[in-house]
């Protein structure tokens, strides 16, 4: 898909550009309704930079004498980029914006379980991987989820499906305005 760096950085500078700027208006000022066409647009302009962003820093993990080597020559990491967990449920989020125009919540869940069936070994850590895990075996996200974090509604960044809401909230938000 690019045949040099400069490439990369040039399709996440549209995406920024494209999505950022908007996003950042919208921040700052009351911005006239999108259309649920234009939300879904942006939705995709934004999955579009996380994928390619998602896969680029993907080829950076390794032995650090060959990142290293590879961050100061400048140069494309080889075929092939690997997505990780974070695109699979990010493809998830958009395709469920795209088919209700917000968040549905169980409609996300099977999504997210859907993806992690067909292709487990993305980089799930281990709290998401043992969750989704427990989900295949037939267990209910609304009581494993938050066991998983003693209950706690609003932890961030714990190893599980809980990081994912507050991505998946800002979608909503983005898709919302």
């Amino acid at each position: 898909m690019f045949e040099d760096l400069e490439q990369v950085f040039e399709q996440l500078e549209y995406v920024f550009e494209h999505l950022g700027s908007r996003f950042l208006h919208a921040m700052t000022k009351r911005m006239p309704p999108m259309t649920p066409s234009e939300r879904l647009a942006a939705a995709r302009l934004a999955l579009e930079g996380l994928s390619i962003g998602d896969a680029f820093g993907e080829r950076f993990f390794g032995p650090r004498e060959l990142v290293l080597a590879r961050i100061e020559s400048r140069s494309l990491p080889p075929a092939p980029w690997r997505y990780t967990d974070d695109t699979e449920m990010a493809i998830s989020i958009v395709k469920v914006l795209a088919a209700h125009g917000c968040i549905e919540q169980d409609t996300l869940a099977r999504r997210f379980l859907e993806r992690f069936a067909r292709e487990p070994d993305r980089g799930y850590g281990g709290g998401a991987s043992s969750l989704l895990r427990d989900l295949c075996l037939g267990g209910s996200w609304r009581v494993l989820s938050p066991a998983l974090f003693d209950g706690q509604v609003d932890v961030v960044n714990r190893d599980g499906l809980k990081p994912y809401v507050k991505p998946a909230a800002t979608a909503d938000a983005i898709y919302a305005f």
